[in-house]
């Protein structure tokens, strides 16, 4: 359920369902095989499509290339969440992301395809936070 201080709206999702940033963490565990999955955005669910590219060098790290498709599976008035969800969760454009090819296998590299120019974002560094 997904309630708003207006109303709340059940979907029916599959078990690989989630919201757009959980599904890049997901994605971050189960990306060596392709699939789609349900994405919550934009008030509506999309079969969000992942199928790998390629192997891929980024700086010195060997990397696992992704492609995403997003394809809307609900017509709910659409509601403005955030801009970046808005904006990458589109039927016309291509996320493409770059997971290292190892145990940590850390999103290093994104790149949204869209015109008249495409963003990327790259993973400059990181620490381990001891639990």
């Amino acid at each position: 359920s997904v309630v708003t201080s207006e109303d709340t709206t059940d979907y029916k999702l599959t078990s690989h369902g989630r919201d757009f940033f959980s599904s890049l963490l997901f994605l971050r565990d189960h990306h060596t095989q392709n699939g789609v999955m349900d994405v919550y955005a934009n008030n509506n669910l999309w079969a969000a499509k992942y199928k790998f590219v390629g192997l891929d060098s980024i700086g010195k790290s060997n990397a696992l290339k992704y492609m995403i498709s997003f394809l809307q599976t609900t017509s709910n008035h659409r509601h403005r969440t955030d801009v970046l969800t808005n904006n990458i969760v589109n039927k016309d454009n291509l996320l493409y992301i770059w997971f290292s090819d190892d145990d940590k296998s850390l999103p290093l590299k994104a790149e949204y395809q869209t015109n008249p120019f495409s963003v990327f974002w790259f993973l400059d560094d990181y620490h381990q936070v001891d639990k």
